[in-house]
């Protein structure tokens, strides 16, 4: 109790020196406090954008290795599926749609002859009448919440759910109101193979579960399987189950499925290739990454990180010579005090724990100051750094000519960055401060550990 109480008359009897050193600290800890509340939410949202947008994988033809392939085959709807099975994808997008007929309600946009039912034998010698051409677009998905176009409101369901149940799907209000048809209504779908169908057409029974709106301004189509208003979508689990669909080996061209895959890292992308060689990709296809959006949303966060960094790291070092020398200076105009309690018997590991007990003190002020003065710069100054990364970012893909608009969900988190302090980082910040205290001690420890007190009463000037 005697060297805390001896430590706090100190503090108050060299105030000048003290309120010097008391300045250097704070600084050196604000500017701590600053750099790692930036740096601790940097990486969160890095870690968030990683997650969230990955980089985007295209799969296409390798024009060098088609030279000789005859018939080069199309990646079917089942691999694209096999292709999806990977612990390297941060997420994938799946797309699956089928033209078909609607055997029992007439298509929005159908004409008189499109969508009549094909009489194969014709009558008295002439030729057959037309077959049954396509009037709709069965589109399933793998998840329809990130589906584009509901995600950002083209199209809102405005009665009923989404498709959860099987052979369950959701029409248009144009298709409902043309058909009068609601929730509940039946529909029934067959396959359209070829020109004229030989054997039994399949077809299928769907239920309307859901009702949606399309406010995108009406186009002008040709035929009835082009128009919007003729999608039947559902989700990508009950469309593959559908017998009608019949994914797997079927060799249908009217069925189709659009893949879309997110790699968790670019870095990835050449084992993510040989895993899809080996799942039975042909070789004159070639994988390749787009890094452009991926870079353009991480590269502003990793900038201000890096520059946070190395300017902690200069200060720190810097601040920290800067403390020895006053340390230094300090326990030169103090060695008589010194030599006077080491005379007066008190041991040596004494001495220095009040010499240390002034330093904690002085630190614990300046951090408890620095935290709350660090906790409300910390914002304006991310946000700083941020434009500026943002704009060098930007300047730097446009000159490449790769810039790539991301849109506002990417663009808002960019600018306008979540600062906030958490424990991590207080723990972080008062382990560098103990450090600095430290630090500011060891002149004093290798005086009193080099002098006896008879020396130093002795050089006294």
């Amino acid at each position: 109790m005697y060297i805390l109480h001896n430590a706090l008359k100190n503090i108050a009897r060299n105030r000048g020196r003290n309120i010097l050193l008391a300045i250097i600290l704070f600084v050196i800890i604000l500017t701590t406090v600053i750099s790692i509340i930036i740096n601790s939410t940097t990486k969160a949202v890095i870690n968030d954008y990683k997650s969230k947008f990955g980089a985007e994988v295209f799969i296409y033809y390798d024009s060098e290795k088609l030279k000789g392939v005859d018939n080069p085959r199309q990646i079917t709807a089942e691999e694209h599926l096999r292709f999806g099975e990977s612990e390297l994808l941060q997420k994938k997008v799946f797309v699956a749609t089928h033209s078909l007929f609607m055997t029992n309600i007439k298509g929005v946009g159908e004409g008189d002859m499109e969508g009549a039912e094909t009489d194969r034998n014709g009558q008295g010698g002439q030729s057959p009448k037309p077959s049954a051409r396509p009037n709709a677009l069965l589109k399933g998905f793998s998840d329809p919440e990130i589906d584009e176009e509901f995600s950002q409101g083209v199209r809102k369901i405005v009665e009923g759910k989404m498709a959860s149940g099987t052979g369950e799907v959701i029409i248009s209000q144009e298709l409902a109101k043309l058909n009068n048809l609601e929730i509940g209504s039946a529909i029934t779908i067959k396959k359209i193979s070829s020109p004229y169908d030989t054997e039994t057409p399949v077809t299928e029974p769907l239920t309307v579960c859901g009702i949606y709106e399309d406010n995108l301004p009406e186009q002008h189509t040709i035929g009835a399987m082009t128009n919007r208003s003729n999608e039947l979508i559902t989700t990508l689990d009950i469309f593959t189950s559908m017998k009608i669909n019949e994914l797997s080996g079927s060799g249908d061209q009217l069925v189709n499925i659009r893949a879309t895959y997110y790699l968790k890292d670019p870095d990835q992308l050449e084992a993510f290739q040989k895993e899809l060689r080996d799942k039975g990709m042909p070789d004159y296809y070639k994988v390749t990454a787009n890094e452009n959006t991926y870079n353009r949303i991480v590269e502003p966060m990793e900038g201000m990180q890096n520059i946070t960094m190395i300017f902690m790291i200069v200060v720190l070092v810097l601040g920290s010579v800067i403390l020895i020398m006053l340390s230094t200076m300090s326990i030169r105009e103090r060695k008589y005090e010194v030599g006077v309690l080491r005379a007066m018997g008190m041991k040596k590991g004494k001495v220095l724990l009040g010499i240390l007990f002034e330093m904690v003190v002085i630190t614990a002020a300046c951090l408890i100051l620095g935290l709350g003065i660090g906790a409300l710069t910390a914002p304006p100054v991310a946000n700083a750094l941020m434009e500026s990364q943002i704009t060098s970012a930007d300047q730097k893909h446009q000159e490449a000519g790769d810039w790539v608009d991301l849109g506002e969900e990417a663009k808002k988190p960019l600018s306008e960055v979540e600062i906030h302090l958490t424990g991590t980082a207080v723990a972080e910040i008062s382990l560098i401060a103990l450090l600095l205290a430290g630090v500011s001690s060891v002149a004093g420890i290798v005086f009193i550990t080099k002098y006896e007190p008879m020396k130093i009463l002795s050089e006294r000037d």
